[in-house]
């Protein structure tokens, strides 16, 4: 890109340091908390390379360096490995562990996806990425609803934020992580809860930081003069505060965000996923070479003067008044006038005019080397196009070398490298190879033939090695690597100290199989079926066919559904008949996977469809006969559910229940015992009060609703003569509030005599 003129002068002066305390095992300082506790004005807290599990949140730091011996060896993390679950009993998706400590969130770390807390056990068969922690028994059901084994979960136990420094001046913290530290209820500030924070900072720094999994990852609250840069923030997101992000600013006066990477921010359940962004009251601040794939981008908003977006790549929208030479996929959303230069290229040009646009390297194809590194100078970014390069023999300083595309790697015939900031990433080295570098970086590589190397501060992560890799002459650290080869030297740093897994990898937009689970018949009568199937994702499309003969099923059409949970009722059938029926589902667009081993061929594939087996039933030939289930305080309005069929009823007495209710039989009367106060309460946990997936001729009656924390107090998904009568709807809650109705695909359907109060919405059909 570009480069336009920086007219905000930022400068951090800090004091000289006055003395080095040093934490980590052996050293001065067990721990970060008593190290930071210990630093006097002007002295430098250097942190060694490891995992620490601590929250740390103190206040009155001026002139202090705060920093990782080695640039990104320090994990400060909150969360702590998950226990071994197994399958509960009666359940198809419910898994349970026992677990006596506290539980803040559940995170999948191979998927970048948060478990959110769900009111019942029973919801979790309903709704995947959930927990449900009661009487020392922790109840998840992973993103997929399959075995909690085929993930890497963590569980969030800490309180607090990772690193949170308030009152700060002069201070900057270098080359940090933090993991795990997350709320879903609001805290004692607006910004709620972050992995590394500085509150009213003057003159700060955060460079060259990461954050993973946590509410916020990475802010400054406030303050002036103060900048975050360099630093990556991932799969951070909470409902509390919702308009957070990964990297933002909380107001503030002249901060600056630059040189930063966001990445699929928000992975619990919401729309709103700005990754890099200011909000607040901001004068004079700027978003400058910042980098945002698989979220809503980048965004200035609030009561903005001076504030401006400059330099930097969005891979959907931004929304920024003031947007100055940026690219991005979308539109921006306060500035229309404001077009990105790809409108006018077709997707197969992008390669034409920058540097790898499959990898989201949008800078101009002049600003780098492609399929050689000869004659190259200090600063030289080199991109290979896949195929075989001789032996690598450079000197110069800070040269980046990575595969172009997201074809196979390409391989190197060894090589010799002595220069200052190498980068290789993405690389197969197929002969001996030797380094002689400081601050190198060597990531996602595969090194067939002997490595060597010397050095100091050097990077070693998610390599594999088929021989021995020899770093004893050098100084820094390594995690995630694999391959037989022995690896001596550098500090190990432990397993899971980011989300990748183990192993290179690379981002690769991939069509993933949809999974079926069913299909099952529920509740059936002599003219009524409900057919109700699992899917392995929630925006995959799934369709059912049906008929008298099995060769000549009929679709019923696609039904409009919202979650991994999918029901349809057949109405109109007839006594003592046999009926075959079949679903087919297809996979969504696209997803973001964290995995070299995918097959190159996979990355374009078209959606896929899949079928589940034909089978058949047979309706009663007597007729069925209603019912009238009768629920009390303390008993669950679910289970009343559960066993209804088509004219059947649910009276519920007087009392507050707190669970969500899914209506899996069509033609069911759900009401309130007639002049009885009936409250279904979210306790702004659950997110949807009452959810009917194309269920027809169905009557609510009577309720009130309050304290939903998400979508809506009730959801209707297609079916027709539905009506929801006589109800009340307090519409706060911890967020934005959600509408009472969100309805979709609704044939006649019908809201009488309802009262909706408080909140942004009111109701959607």
């Amino acid at each position: 890109m570009k480069k336009l003129l920086l007219l905000v002068s930022l400068t951090v002066t800090l004091a000289a340091w006055s003395a080095e305390l040093l934490v980590g095992p052996g050293a001065g300082y067990q721990t970060i908390g008593e190290g930071l506790k210990a630093l006097k004005p002007g002295d430098t807290l250097t942190i060694m390379p490891g995992q620490y599990y601590e929250a740390l949140e103190l206040s009155g730091f001026k002139d202090n360096l705060i920093r990782a011996q080695f640039p990104g060896s320090v994990l400060i993390h909150g969360d702590k490995p998950a226990p071994k679950f197994s399958l509960l009993p009666g359940y198809r998706f419910i898994y349970v562990a026992d677990w006596t400590e506290n539980v803040n969130a559940l995170n999948e770390l191979d998927t970048m996806k948060i478990y959110l807390p769900r009111a019942t056990v029973k919801e979790l068969e309903f709704k995947f990425a959930g927990w449900h922690l009661a009487d020392g028994k922790l109840y998840i059901s992973t993103s997929d609803g399959q075995a909690p084994e085929n993930h890497r979960l963590t569980v969030s136990v800490l309180e607090g934020n990772g690193l949170r420094l308030g009152s700060v001046e002069n201070v900057r913290i270098e080359g940090l992580a933090a993991r795990g530290f997350y709320s879903h209820s609001k805290r004692d500030t607006w910004s709620g809860v972050n992995g590394i924070q500085l509150q009213q900072p003057v003159n700060c720094r955060i460079s060259n930081c990461t954050a993973f999994f946590n509410s916020n990852g990475i802010s400054l609250s406030g303050g002036s003069d103060s900048v975050i840069e360099g630093c990556l923030a991932y799969a951070n997101g909470s409902r509390n505060p919702t308009s957070g992000g990964n990297i933002i600013g909380w107001s503030g006066t002249r901060n600056v965000i630059r040189n930063c990477r966001s990445m699929f921010r928000f992975p619990a359940e919401s729309s709103q996923t700005i990754g890099v962004r200011f909000y607040g009251v901001m004068l004079d601040c700027l978003i400058d070479n910042c980098w945002s794939i698989g979220e809503g981008g980048l965004n200035i908003k609030g009561t903005v003067t001076g504030c401006r977006l400059q330099n930097s790549y969005s891979q959907f929208s931004i929304n920024a008044s003031q947007s100055h030479n940026n690219i991005f996929g979308g539109l921006n959303g306060y500035n229309k006038d404001n077009i990105s230069p790809l409108k006018d290229l077709k997707k197969s040009e992008y390669a034409l005019h920058y540097a790898d646009p499959d990898n989201h390297d949008f800078r101009p194809i002049s600003a780098v080397q492609i399929g050689s590194w000869e004659g190259i100078s200090d600063g030289a970014s080199i991109l290979l196009p896949p195929g075989e390069y001789p032996p690598l023999n450079i000197s110069a300083a800070n040269v980046s070398i990575k595969t172009r595309g997201t074809g196979p790697a390409a391989v190197i015939k060894g090589g010799t490298c002595s220069g200052p900031g190498l980068v290789l990433e993405n690389l197969v080295f197929s002969a001996p190879v030797r380094l002689e570098s400081d601050q190198a970086k060597i990531q996602s590589c595969v090194f067939q033939d002997q490595v060597s190397a010397a050095g100091q501060a050097l990077q070693v992560t998610h390599n594999h090695f088929a021989a021995k890799a020899d770093f004893s002459r050098a100084s820094g650290y390594r995690h995630s690597n694999t391959g037989p080869g022995e690896i001596q030297g550098l500090t190990d740093v432990g397993k899971d100290f980011d989300a990748f897994g183990q192993g290179p990898y690379r981002l690769v937009r991939e069509a993933v199989p949809p999974r079926i689970t069913g299909p099952f018949v529920f509740a059936l009568t002599d003219q009524t079926a409900n057919i109700e199937w699992w899917t392995d994702a929630a925006d995959v499309s799934s369709e059912l066919s049906w008929g008298e003969s099995p060769d000549q099923l009929q679709p019923i059409g696609q039904p409009f559904s919202g979650g991994y949970y999918h029901s349809m009722t057949l109405t109109g059938l007839k006594a003592g008949q046999k009926y075959f029926y079949q679903i087919k589902s297809r996979t969504p667009l696209r997803e973001h996977h964290a995995n070299m081993e995918l097959s190159i061929a996979d990355r374009d594939l078209t959606r896929k469809v899949i079928s589940s087996e034909l089978l058949s039933f047979t309706t009663p030939t007597e007729a069925h006969r209603p019912q009238t289930y009768t629920v009390n305080p303390g008993e669950n309005i679910s289970d009343a559910l559960d066993k209804c069929r088509a004219g059947d009823t649910v009276l519920v007495k007087g009392g507050t229940y707190s669970e969500p209710l899914y209506f899996r039989a069509g033609g069911v009367t759900l009401k309130a015992a007639p002049g009885e106060k009936v409250c279904l309460d979210g306790k702004r946990v659950i997110s949807i009060g009452v959810t009917l997936e194309n269920k027809p001729d169905t009557l609510i009656d009577g309720f009130y609703f309050r304290d939903y924390n998400g979508a809506a107090g009730m959801i209707i998904n297609g079916g027709q003569n539905i009506t929801v009568q006589r109800c009340f709807y307090d519409g706060r809650s911890d967020g934005y509030t959600p509408v009472f109705i969100q309805a979709n695909s609704v044939q006649n359907l019908t809201v009488a005599n309802c009262v909706i109060t408080r909140g942004f919405h009111g109701a959607n059909f």
